[in-house]
């Protein structure tokens, strides 16, 4: 799945899903996390906190 991919299915910014791939902002807001999560159909928050 590419970052614009992921950016449609959650409703969050293209922008926003690169600087959470790029390591660009020094926190992540828990509600895109959350969403992310689901987009991905992670359950466990402890493989998406490795995968960012």
């Amino acid at each position: 799945m590419t970052q614009k991919d992921l950016a449609e299915r959650t409703g969050l910014r293209a922008n926003a899903i690169s600087e959470m791939v790029n390591n660009q902002r020094s926190t992540i807001n828990r509600e895109h996390a959350v969403i992310v999560a689901n987009a991905l159909e992670i359950t466990d928050m402890n493989i998406l906190c490795r995968l960012v």
